[in-house]
């Protein structure tokens, strides 16, 4: 894969080389200025998706904190929602769900997309398929709920 990989590369340079020398730039220069235009997008390209990760990974840890917070905040309360109404007490199966869920908010960021692309010549059953991923405590979707 590597051999491949450079062989492109070292095609790429001297077509891009041959076409900036038929400019009237020397042939060395040409596949020199070539290469550091590719690379600068390349660089500049890795920079700006490094960052938009670090932005989205911020963005979930932000949210788990949150839901975390959450999930505390109604355990010290004896059980009731910290904006609302009392709810049910708090249980290892429920502090769960909502771990599975925050895991699926992070799983979903690579998957949801997998399965769309996977899935796109059936669009219909993209929702079928991530559907189970909101109920951890069941292998399929529960009745009635528009899924099945």
């Amino acid at each position: 894969m590597g051999a491949v990989f450079l062989a492109n590369l070292a095609a790429y340079i001297a077509g891009g080389g041959e076409v900036l020398a038929s400019a009237g730039l020397p042939e060395s220069w040409s596949k020199l200025v070539f290469y550091a235009a590719a690379a600068s997008v390349v660089a500049f390209g890795l920079k700006a998706l490094g960052v938009a990760k670090k932005l989205a990974v911020g963005g979930m840890i932000l949210l788990f904190a949150i839901l975390v917070g959450a999930s505390i905040l109604a355990l010290a309360r004896g059980g009731t929602h910290p904006m609302s109404a009392p709810r049910a007490t708090p249980t290892p199966a429920r502090l769960c769900a909502l771990y599975g869920m925050a895991m699926f908010c992070f799983a979903a960021f690579f998957s949801v997309p997998q399965a769309a692309k996977g899935l796109a010549d059936r669009p219909r059953l993209v929702p079928r398929a991530v559907a189970p991923s909101f109920f951890p405590r069941h292998s399929h979707t529960p009745p009635g709920s528009g899924w099945s």
